[in-house]
């Protein structure tokens, strides 16, 4: 790698920085200041990526920018959606449905094959194993979280609907997003550090719930599954982790408890 290209990096890495610094701030301002404020500050951190990334075209870091505004995207969609009249478990297959979307968009903007973001099958035996880890996962935040009651509705059909909600709707959909798209993008822009900037960013959108254990509990979690799919080159296994955690945080400790 020339000094050329290592300047470019580090270039890119400090304006990548700053957009997590504004997105962390963002996440601050929802939580402790007021939700309307947030939004209208993710509002401009969005305006900001499109402007950074239309001036780039050439540049990997125009990819990373286009990528990187599925972030603010989220908690926009998040917020502003009319969901107080639906119950908690519905949110995230509601909240879903744009995001699938957008994240579809992203990836025919930029031209990026499933293959080249990790959905494929690999190793299934050794991705099978992988996703067993979710199961500790989830029993070590229910403790953190304690969350009061199940969110799953009552029954057996409102389990198991609950059950596909969270691995489709945060398993599937937050591994597509963090360790897909972003991942092979902020590798392109970032270089080796492009896996690690991701996980933080992970955890960075998981500050709502104010407690600093579950933030370093989650930014643990998303380096473990960057790897993985560093690794691996595949989303299976860390999808399943990642819905089998929220599952047994949500539905089947709070049950049993």
């Amino acid at each position: 790698m020339s000094q050329a290209q290592r300047d470019e990096i580090v270039h890119q890495l400090k304006t990548a920085i700053l957009y997590l610094a504004a997105i962390t701030a963002a996440e601050l301002i929802v939580s402790l200041v007021h939700p309307l404020w947030g939004i209208l500050f993710h509002v401009f951190i969005l305006m900001g990526l499109i402007y950074h990334s239309s001036i780039s075209p050439t540049s990997p870091a125009h990819r990373l920018y286009i990528a990187l505004a599925l972030a603010p995207l989220i908690r926009i969609f998040s917020l502003s959606l009319p969901l107080v009249n639906f119950p908690q478990i519905y949110w995230y297959a509601i909240v879903a449905v744009p995001v699938f979307v957008s994240v579809f968009i992203v990836m025919r903007k930029l031209s990026l094959r499933p293959a080249e973001i990790g959905i494929r099958a690999g190793r299934v035996w050794y991705q099978l194993l992988i996703g067993l880890s979710g199961i500790p996962f989830g029993i070590a935040e229910y403790y953190i979280l304690r969350p009061p009651q199940p969110l799953s509705p009552p029954g057996w059909t409102g389990i198991i609907l609950g059950v596909l909600i969270l691995m489709i709707g945060t398993g599937f959909a937050e591994e597509w997003i963090f360790r897909g798209v972003l991942q092979k993008l902020a590798g392109e822009a970032l270089g080796k550090w492009g896996w690690i900037y991701v996980a933080v960013l992970f955890a960075a959108l998981h500050i709502g719930y104010l407690l600093v254990t579950d933030l370093l509990f989650v930014l643990a979690v998303g380096l473990f599954f960057g790897w993985i799919v560093k690794r691996t080159r595949s989303l299976l296994g860390t999808t399943l982790a990642h819905g089998l955690a929220n599952i047994f945080l949500y539905i089947v400790i709070p049950l049993l408890v």
